[in-house]
């Protein structure tokens, strides 16, 4: 499916994501490639068809979850030390990456959370697809749409 769309957190003006008007987004249904609440509310869309909808915060990012709020000693942080309070960064361990927020800091720790920085946020998309259709054997295999097969013929089409 190729989509634009802008995603805003409920009750914000302004969007917090958004496609550019010359790179719609492309994707391959169940790759995980977009949220599954806006993976939901896409299905069986056709082209030409816009939507304006609410994503529940169980559909999104999550809900807060506090054993996610964890302690970490500022000797992790290095020689410039942790970052100020209230700053986001990113995270890298186990070879995965984690969004982090410094909440505060009580002796030698600081403390983080880990949630993402939307969990427990309802979003609001305004989305418009703009084509449909059946993926290629190799998008399937690798997971992720080619560029350029946007006007591939779909299997029911006439040969």
């Amino acid at each position: 499916m190729t989509l634009e769309y802008a995603l805003t957190a409920e009750g914000e003006p302004e969007p917090l994501d958004w496609t550019d008007p010359f790179a719609p987004l492309t994707f391959l249904f169940g790759t995980g490639r977009v949220l599954p609440g806006l993976e939901m509310l896409l299905f069986g869309l056709e082209a030409g068809t816009a939507i304006d909808a609410e994503i529940a915060p169980e559909d999104a990012y999550g809900f807060h979850d506090a054993a996610l709020v964890e302690s970490v000693p500022r000797e992790h942080f290095g020689p410039d030390g942790p970052p100020d309070l209230g700053a986001h960064f990113e995270s890298r361990t186990g070879g995965r990456v984690r969004f982090a927020k410094v909440v505060g800091f009580e002796g030698d720790d600081v403390r983080l959370d880990l949630n993402h920085p939307l969990a427990g946020v309802a979003l609001r998309v305004s989305a418009r697809v703009l084509d449909v259709r059946v993926a290629t054997p190799m998008e399937l295999a690798t997971g992720r749409p080619v560029s350029g097969l946007s006007e591939a013929p779909r299997p029911d089409a006439p040969r």
